[in-house]
């Protein structure tokens, strides 16, 4: 190896810099889907928390309550299209998961 240059960076290019980071390493993972790449895109949110100052629990309860309101990825059900409004996708998606016993 060789010796390493480095900077303390400002704000806004430190909050660039995780942006392109949280990037890269999701590319990783997309290429080569391993826990290894998983836990480097968890190290870049976990910062992103700390520098951001986000509150994990209500980032959690908006997590559910939009998870709730347009459906998760755990029922393995693909979103192909949508016709008319908001609402009515709101609606064919409670009857959606009604029918398959999804609630």
């Amino acid at each position: 190896g060789g010796i390493p240059i480095v900077h303390a960076s400002s704000d806004e290019e430190y909050w660039k810099k995780l942006k392109e980071k949280l990037l890269e390493e999701a590319n990783e993972f997309i290429e080569d889907s391993n826990e290894e790449e998983l836990a480097d895109i968890l190290e870049v949110i976990n910062t992103i928390f700390d520098y951001k100052k986000f509150d994990r629990e209500k980032v959690e309860s908006i997590r559910k309550k939009k998870a709730g309101e347009r459906g998760g990825f755990k029922d393995r059900i693909i979103l192909d299209e949508i016709h008319g409004g908001y609402a009515q996708v709101r609606q064919t998606s409670i009857l959606f998961r009604k029918e398959h016993g999804l609630d």
